[in-house]
């Protein structure tokens, strides 16, 4: 959603979380994100070649199913039981 909404501008970084060697890891989560019905709009286009001109709006959980598909394939993830 940041690159969507920045206009390119910026990307998510990806989830690198690794326990520490050695030691147990204690780490509270938080998550913030929109409503599901939320419209998810880029910012006004930069004037600068390189960068996107823009998506086409979408609400938050469109958005996110995309992304969702786009990478986790269900076929691939294995049950952990």
């Amino acid at each position: 959603m940041l690159r969507r909404w920045s206009n390119a501008r910026f990307k998510s970084t990806p989830h690198r979380a690794l326990p520490p060697v050695g030691s147990e890891r204690y780490a509270i989560p938080f998550f913030l994100g929109p409503r599901f019905d939320q419209r998810i709009d880029a910012c006004r286009p930069v004037p600068a070649p390189t960068i996107h001109r823009g998506w086409e709006p979408i609400t938050y959980a469109n958005g996110r199913n995309t992304g969702y598909d786009a990478n986790y394939d269900p076929k691939l993830q294995r049950d952990g039981a």
